[in-house]
C-alpha cells in the first residue's frame, strides 16, 4: 500500500465516522424530544464510543504516513 492511498483510506474513515456521528446526533435529538418516552441512548451512546475510537485509529494512520512522507522527503534533500 502506498503512502497516498493509506492517507485517503484514512481520511475516508474520518469521514465516514463523522458521518456516524451526526447520525447519533440526529438520533438522540429525535430520541429527547418531548412525548417520546420509549427512546433508549445506550445503544447510541456505545455507538459513539466506537466511532471516536475508530476516528481517532484513522487519524493516527494519517500522522504516521504524514510523518513517513516527511522523512523520505528529508532523506531526498
Amino acid at each position: 500500500m502506498s503512502i497516498d492511498s493509506a492517507m485517503r483510506i484514512s481520511v475516508g474513515g474520518m469521514n465516514r465516522q463523522a458521518d456516524t456521528l451526526d447520525q447519533i446526533a440526529q438520533n438522540v435529538a429525535v430520541g429527547t424530544t418531548v412525548g417520546r418516552e420509549t427512546y433508549d441512548a445506550g445503544d447510541d451512546m456505545v455507538n459513539m464510543d466506537l466511532a471516536e475510537h475508530n476516528f481517532k485509529a484513522n487519524f493516527r494512520v494519517f500522522q504516521i504516513a504524514d510523518e513517513t512522507m516527511a522523512e523520505i522527503i528529508n532523506m531526498k534533500r
